[in-house]
């Protein structure tokens, strides 16, 4: 993708989100540790409630590289959601 600035970032676009690819290869290397889902960060529970709201949260982890693995599920659907310390959403597996 490339920004009005003239910069180029690799991106990719997935159910109307956009995720920086090197945040995503971040992710995917950090080994994680399970947390109280009581123990998140304001950050990731709001980013949560903003794009997640409708879902109930199960389990939480945090990475060493300062990430958060999110296990979320609704009715029969359960997933994974990583989201940085920022609270800016990077994976959804």
């Amino acid at each position: 993708m490339t920004l009005a600035l003239g910069l180029s970032l690799p991106v990719s676009i997935n159910a109307n989100q956009i995720v920086c690819e090197d945040d995503k290869k971040t992710a995917e290397s950090a080994s994680f540790e399970e947390i109280q889902v009581a123990d998140l960060p304001a950050t990731v529970t709001d980013a949560l409630d903003k794009d997640y709201a409708e879902y109930k949260i199960e389990k939480a982890y945090r990475g060493n590289d300062g990430s958060y693995k999110v296990s979320v599920s609704k009715d029969e659907e359960k997933f994974d959601v990583i989201v940085n310390e920022e609270g800016s959403l990077t994976k959804v597996a």
